[in-house]
């Protein structure tokens, strides 16, 4: 189950793959037919899918991958097509990135940074010039920062943007920033101390769009052309909202394509990015040439090891982070209204991969085959996770079936099967639920728990991400 998200439907998947070197073959037929799920059980061994019955599974109508291993590319693959009936996915396929804009948003800004046109660490309003951000109960503006911006810790509010409809109209960026119509977003205001805590903040990144628009005198997305995208090479990829040249159609569910093939998003360094794995994989790999300090790399080694140096424990500048060492990792995932994608790379390793899919069940899709990549390569994380599971107790059968709602109007629905629960949105099949020793519920195709109180509430936790939930006609 993949939570505000479900599956669809797929044509039969056709493979293409680009390999400029032959004797890496071996290695994608291995990656392509051993994909676990997120979770293992004691004692059980795991059992691995192909990628095309995963695809099949999960109805997930494309995908395209690109590996980097030795400090290159070592091959991309592009399988499936780009909508129910279209065409097939190739190597210059873009698809809406979603929070992966961030991390070449965060890239971008370190430039403007090593430029000496900005400071990580001065008032932001230092620089805006077309809006100031305000004063907040909680807070102070002068206490609100790029870095803090660009790490989740400014105290801003409005956690993620959900979009626009493909004809609707699209709001100014001072609408955004203020919440006037049309845009769907309320205020981007502080609402807890800066510094304090972290707190994921779509709205941080926008405000940090501004800046860039406001010191560079350029639209966004004209100005990150010429500072990340050209100089890391990536030809197939834009800031633009509306896509173009060849791109992916998005899709909610089994019958349900995305309304006019995508949604569009002009908060562009938040979510806004269009891209190809090869692109991102461009990215990625100047990101890590400019960490290692070689000559016309894309940014100064003093700017570039930002990214390594975490500001709550899993959490830096424009990425997750984790590992140690020579074993450090930055990763990022991206969700927009239809898609979904995940990359990793381990900058002292030189070895990385990026997944993007055109269906909102491709999250877990994506992590399959991060996992896959990982288990290929030996990387010393990202495999699959062992839990011990335990019996449910006649209580938690009798109490925890219902419907419960999260995140606004979103549904989940646990229901007894036997000695057993099973969860499922309203438009994805049931899974089974288990549950470990200290009460957590979990399923096997996510690596996630499910807190459920006595009073009908819970949360559902992923790493340091909480979403609060309670069960239909409890309260809340």
């Amino acid at each position: 189950m993949k939570f505000a998200h479900s599956l669809l439907i797929t044509s039969a998947i056709t493979f293409f793959v680009v390999a400029p070197v032959s004797s890496r073959d071996a290695e994608r037929a291995v990656v392509e037919r051993s994909l676990v799920p997120a979770i293992k059980l004691a004692g059980v061994p795991a059992h691995a899918e192909t990628l095309a019955e995963e695809m099949k599974r999960l109805a997930v109508p494309g995908v395209a991958i690109t590996v980097i291993d030795k400090g290159d590319i070592a091959w991309s693959g592009t399988y499936g097509v780009t909508t129910k009936g279209g065409e097939q996915i190739t190597p210059s396929t873009r698809f809406q990135a979603g929070s992966i804009s961030k991390s070449v948003a965060a890239l971008a800004m370190l430039r403007l940074a090593a430029e000496g046109k900005v400071s990580l660490d001065r008032p932001v309003n230092d620089y805006l010039t077309s809006w100031k951000l305000p004063d907040g109960d909680k807070g102070k503006a002068s206490e609100v920062t790029l870095r803090r911006l660009l790490s989740h810790t400014a105290g801003l509010s409005v956690s993620f943007f959900p979009g626009y409809a493909a004809g609707t109209p699209l709001p100014t960026p001072i609408d955004i920033l203020d919440g006037k119509p049309p845009a769907n977003t309320a205020p981007i205001r502080i609402t807890s101390a800066p510094g304090s805590e972290w707190r994921y903040s779509g709205g941080g990144y926008f405000v940090a769009q501004q800046v860039a628009v406001d010191v560079t005198k350029e639209p966004f997305a004209t100005w990150a052309k010429r500072s990340i995208l050209d100089p890391a090479n990536m030809t197939d990829s834009s800031f633009a909202p509306a896509p173009h040249g060849r791109y992916a159609r998005g899709h909610r569910s089994a019958d349900e394509p995305v309304p006019g093939g995508v949604y569009l998003y002009p908060e562009s360094a938040a979510a806004g990015l269009w891209s190809t794995p090869t692109d991102l994989a461009h990215a990625l790999l100047a990101l890590a040439d400019s960490i290692a300090g070689k000559p016309k790399a894309l940014l100064p080694p003093s700017v570039a090891k930002v990214v390594l140096d975490p500001v709550v424990p899993g959490e830096t500048v424009g990425f997750d982070t984790g590992g140690s060492g020579a074993n450090q990792w930055i990763a990022k995932g991206g969700d927009t209204d239809g898609f979904a994608s995940y990359m990793v790379l381990y900058p002292s390793r030189g070895q990385g991969v990026v997944v993007m899919t055109n269906s909102a069940a491709g999250a877990t899709l994506a992590r399959d085959l991060v996992r896959s990549v990982a288990q290929a390569y030996e990387w010393p994380d990202f495999g699959p996770r062992e839990r011990r599971s335990v019996a449910f107790s006649p209580a938690q059968l009798t109490r925890l079936p219902g419907t419960y709602r999260y995140q606004g109007n979103h549904t989940f629905t646990v229901a007894r099967d036997g000695d057993t629960l099973t969860i499922a949105d309203p438009e994805s099949p049931a899974e089974r639920l288990y549950v470990d020793p200290s009460g957590k519920l979990f399923t096997l195709s996510q690596d996630l728990d499910y807190d459920f109180k006595a009073d009908g509430s819970g949360e559902i936790r992923a790493g340091r991400r909480v979403i609060p939930f309670r069960k239909n006609g409890q309260g809340g």
